[in-house]
């Protein structure tokens, strides 16, 4: 799971290891997914890595793979909400960072789980994405 260090991520991954979840838990900020795991029952494997970082989730998904096996469901919950005014030229760094986290994250997420998945013909994969993707919103 990405974005497992606060908030949305945090309370997921609570109430997985609740009910005995094998976890696998990702985020940038170490030192929050280290104190979360010391607080959930069981060994979770922590990866401090940005999801940006593609060779990063390929290496922490071979590592999960070799130590559990393939997974019974990979939750992309890594996401980033910055407002921009589309007016200003200067929005466009913004709007890039937004979909490569929001956008690519995803993708870089999901890849490296999918042939372990597909051999062992069961799995989901589960994205959270922004309600700004379903109507507009000012500044989104």
């Amino acid at each position: 799971m990405t974005g497992a260090s606060s908030g949305l991520g945090d309370a997921l991954a609570r109430e997985y290891a609740s009910r005995g979840a094998l976890l696998g838990l990702a985020a940038r900020r170490k030192e929050l997914l280290e104190r979360l795991a010391d607080e959930l029952p069981g060994q979770p494997q922590i990866y401090p890595l940005d999801v940006r970082d593609a060779l990063a989730l390929r290496q922490a998904a071979a590592d999960f793979i070799s130590r559990f096996g393939p997974p019974d469901v990979v939750i992309g919950n890594a996401g980033t909400s910055i407002g921009t005014l589309t007016a200003h030229a200067g929005d466009l760094p913004v709007f890039e960072e937004i979909f490569a986290i929001n956008m690519l994250g995803l993708v870089n997420t999901f890849q490296p789980f999918l042939s372990a998945m597909r051999e062992r013909r069961s799995g989901s994969l589960v994205g959270m994405a922004s309600v700004a993707g379903f109507r507009g919103l000012p500044g989104a």
